[in-house]
């Protein structure tokens, strides 16, 4: 048994380094799954039904009553709980099996509930991190193939006021925000594991460490407004200096040095045919852009000269999808295709001028399974021309998320990656693995 392979996909693969990760991660995975399994039976035994537990919004249902009771006074938590487990059965610079999760938690105010105060809420939210990360340790890619890790630690994420207009039309954000929960983002980009296109797509964040998705935020202000019927168009501007995003100080660096950089940013969206209209299918189309104040290292400044630097990055996307098919029962049942481009020009600065991405989803695939959905992508990045030695990496993904309960999803899922980090002495590598999200 001693010389057994785990996979059969390499006969050259061996047991030894995942079983030193996974014992290297066995703790903390007994800590969150012995947390889990907890709260599961104290569900059950304060529940006078079991099927109750199964179709509840929350594992820990409706605290009796005072979670609604909370909500009709103007207060809202959340609480959620997410982990990546993955593996590298053949390719990358070594094989090795990482888990990585996170458990976020926040709390809304609504103002005008609880004092009056229209259209004015406060919203804060903090997140704990841990775990391991199969793309530093393993694979060596570009495009970070579990989305849920981000360090580990313990920090400070959103913190910010935002006050609502003329019956919603106009909204406006002041605070500590996330750039990337405002601007090139799609929701189905989260039905995706890889962060090649979790929240957005992953050349943007590649070019422009400034640009923010969760859990790290920056001083910002964003402004939205509907324009037209289904015409949106939303502003920001954001903190461009990158010491309050170290992991070091837990989101709780609130300096705003402005002299070291302002990102800014724009886009207009265009939707037609929601999921509320008898007419045809919905579709969405947005445009942005943004601009970077802050200095630069030319990527292929090895020697990190300061007299190399330049001031100032911008760039350009385009993201859209449209519904192809419908279920008759429901309209939001089908398959929907999806698209984005990213450029950035400037080669010197940008490791990734050109990012193309694409992919299917499909939701209620399968008989009496209508809120499961099952997705394919390929993310594609194309290396700066002064990165000599790098030329494109294509990630491929293939996921099925079972929606167990209204509060449980497990995702199995398969990627696979050529040139990893645009390296062709990289192995081209598979990885299998799975994603499980529990809202409390």
């Amino acid at each position: 048994m001693g010389n057994q392979k785990i996979f059969v996909f390499d006969p050259h693969s061996n047991a030894r380094p995942f079983l030193s990760s996974y014992l290297a991660n066995r703790k903390l995975m007994k800590a969150a799954g012995l947390g889990l399994i907890i709260l599961s039976i104290q569900s059950l035994f304060t529940t006078a039904h079991a099927e109750d537990v199964l179709h509840r919004d929350y594992l820990t249902g409706n605290w009796g009553g005072q979670r609604d009771r909370l909500e009709q006074a103007g207060i809202t938590p959340a609480l959620t709980y997410t982990t990546d487990v993955a593996g590298n059965p053949f390719g990358g610079k070594r094989q090795d099996l990482s888990y990585a999760a996170q458990l976020g938690g926040s709390m809304s105010f609504d103002f005008e509930k609880l004092f009056g105060t229209k259209g004015l809420s406060f919203y804060a939210g903090g997140n704990w991190a841990g775990g391991t990360d199969l793309t530093t340790e393993a694979v060596g890619n570009l495009f970070q193939i579990q989305q849920v890790f981000a360090g580990r630690q313990a920090r400070l994420v959103d913190l910010y006021l935002e006050q609502s207009l003329a019956n919603d039309r106009y909204n406006i954000a002041l605070g500590r925000l996330s750039s990337g929960a405002d601007f090139a983002a799609l929701d189905l980009f989260g039905d995706y594991v890889s962060a090649g296109i979790n929240g957005n797509p992953g050349s943007i964040g590649d070019n422009l460490p400034a640009f923010t998705a969760y859990p790290r935020a920056q001083w910002g202000i964003r402004g939205n407004a509907d324009i037209a019927d289904g015409w949106e168009v939303t502003l920001g501007a954001y903190n461009a200096d990158l010491s309050p995003l170290e992991d070091s100080n837990g989101g709780t660096d609130f300096s705003l040095r402005l002299d070291r950089g302002v990102l800014t940013m724009a886009q207009l969206s265009y939707s037609w045919n929601d999921q509320n209209s008898t007419g045809g299918l919905p579709g969405k189309v947005l445009a942005g852009g943004y601009g970077d104040s802050s200095k630069y290292a030319k990527v292929d400044d090895e020697d990190e000269d300061e007299d190399d630097e330049i001031f100032g990055n911008y760039g350009f996307y385009a993201i859209g999808q449209q519904q192809l098919t419908r279920e008759t029962s429901d309209r939001g049942q089908g398959l929907t295709a999806w698209a984005a481009l990213t450029v950035n020009p400037d080669q010197t600065i940008n490791p990734v001028p050109l990012g193309l991405f694409a992919g299917l989803l499909y939701q209620g695939l399968f008989p009496n399974r209508d809120n499961d959905t099952t997705a394919f992508g390929l993310f594609y990045a194309s290396f700066s021309e002064d990165l000599e030695d790098q030329d494109f990496e294509l990630a491929m993904e293939i996921n099925h998320r079972f929606q167990a309960t209204p509060w449980l999803y497990i995702q199995p899922m398969a990627q696979y990656i050529i040139h990893p980090d645009g390296d062709p002495d990289i192995e081209n590598a598979g990885v299998l693995g799975f994603e499980l999200s529990v809202t409390f």
